[in-house]
């Protein structure tokens, strides 16, 4: 069979040049192309606009300062005295998730040693809400 034949329409003729029909041209870039490209466009923009949502020991506020709570009730005492030493990070989250267990808002590290390297944790709820999360000195610090 040669290649003009009907019995192979899309096959490659013999002289290498491959004939693309207008067909193929038009659903490329026609209309019903471009509306798959649109909503194809739309739905990776939509993954951009979730909601985050903080956990709730991402929304406890860490303050060192008893003017920060002063307005709020005091829950409890949520650790011991601990030091500040290197993990003290296991200790916060700790003491976040003990304020959490507790309805708690705020947690605030009393300084229970003169340069703070000893603090107690204690829950507090305040009846006010802040525009974004404080983080005490003392835990930025020590990282």
């Amino acid at each position: 069979m040669l290649a003009g034949d009907k019995c192979c329409p899309r096959a490659i003729p013999p002289g290498g040049r491959l004939i693309v029909s207008s067909a193929f041209l038009e659903a490329r870039n026609g209309p019903d192309m471009r509306m798959v490209f649109l909503i194809a466009a739309m739905a990776t923009s939509l993954t951009g606009c979730t909601y985050y949502r903080p956990s709730l020991e991402q929304r406890i506020h860490i303050v060192d300062s008893p003017a920060d709570i002063r307005a709020c009730r005091r829950l409890g005492a949520v650790s011991g005295i601990v030091p500040t030493s290197p993990g003290f990070q296991a200790q916060i989250d700790a003491m976040l998730t003990a304020t959490v267990a507790l309805g708690g808002t705020d947690l605030f590290l009393r300084r229970t040693s003169s340069d703070w390297s000893y603090v107690q944790g204690v829950a507090y709820r305040c009846p006010f809400e802040r525009p974004q999360r404080i983080i005490a000195t003392v835990v930025r610090a020590k990282g």
